[in-house]
């Protein structure tokens, strides 16, 4: 499992790695965040089997490279910034809340940093389906 992004990824990819770990001991994990250039990036993305993101550059390569995506969105509408792409395996994940999307929609997050849109997207259907993936 590589852990894919900017160096301010790399303590919660930290965080992940130390909670998780321990659940998959056959599994080796990778912290990359911060360490690789974009080229770099997407030549680790071609050469994998799925992508895990939230809505960013790299899930968005990822699904043009044709790469298994689990895509998770929270203040940005899936449906406004996805093409379909019929042979894409994808998997997105969101849930409307009163205040989502507010990204490119307000100038103030309404939440004010609370982010109910993430912390409310996870339902224990979500949790197992997230566990049989694995």
């Amino acid at each position: 499992v590589i852990f894919l992004g900017g160096p301010g990824d790399s303590q919660l990819a930290k965080r992940i790695i130390q909670e998780v770990a321990p659940d998959f001991p056959r599994a080796e994990f990778l912290d990359y965040c911060g360490k690789t250039p974009l080229d770099e990036s997407l030549s680790i993305l071609r050469a994998s089997d799925q992508f895990w993101g939230i809505d960013s550059a790299l899930t968005h390569y990822a699904r043009l490279i044709n790469i298994r995506t689990v895509s998770f969105w929270g203040p940005t509408d899936p449906q406004t910034r996805l093409r379909d792409f019929p042979a894409l395996e994808e998997e997105v994940l969101y849930r409307k809340v009163p205040c989502s999307p507010c990204v490119h929609v307000t100038e103030a997050i309404p939440c004010r940093g609370e982010n109910v849109c993430i912390k409310g997207l996870f339902t224990d259907e979500e949790l197992d389906w997230i566990g049989m993936l694995t």
